[in-house]
């Protein structure tokens, strides 16, 4: 019994570390706001935790803007097809004809990559946060 025990728990710490943390707001799909992405509006997303993605198909955080800076969206996707070449370009364009300004479509590949520097302040404290209440839980 202890030996399940701490094989699960072990196991448990290996898919926590594999998990990926993405900055999260979706103002495209929902009925759009000008405002875009704040810090009200953004969350973050635990590939693991969240979608329960043991597998890593989840492996790339996404940052859509516009030109004048507006964050559009912030998510975690599959860094295939959708980090591609081809796919970012079709995209782009499509988010530039319906939004009638440029756009910039950005994936990273590391924990709170995406949002730039306008979320760093807010997903450090955002973190501190759900460690505190991880720890003290």
């Amino acid at each position: 019994m202890l030996l399940k025990l701490v094989f699960l728990v072990t196991l448990m710490s290996i898919s926590t570390s594999l998990a990926l943390e993405c900055l999260n707001c979706d103002t495209i799909k929902a009925d759009w706001s000008p405002r875009g992405c704040f810090e009200e509006n953004v969350g973050i997303v635990d590939t693991i935790r969240d979608l329960g993605d043991l597998s890593g198909m989840f492996n790339r955080c996404v940052d859509i803007k516009m030109a004048n800076g507006s964050v559009l969206q912030l998510g975690v996707y599959p860094g295939y097809p959708t980090c591609g070449k081809k796919f970012l370009e079709t995209w782009k364009k499509s988010l530039e004809r319906r939004f009638e300004t440029e756009i910039s479509v950005t994936c990273c590949d590391f924990d709170l990559c995406n949002g730039g520097k306008r979320f760093e302040a807010f997903s450090g404290i955002l973190t501190l946060l759900l460690l505190c209440l991880h720890i003290y839980s």
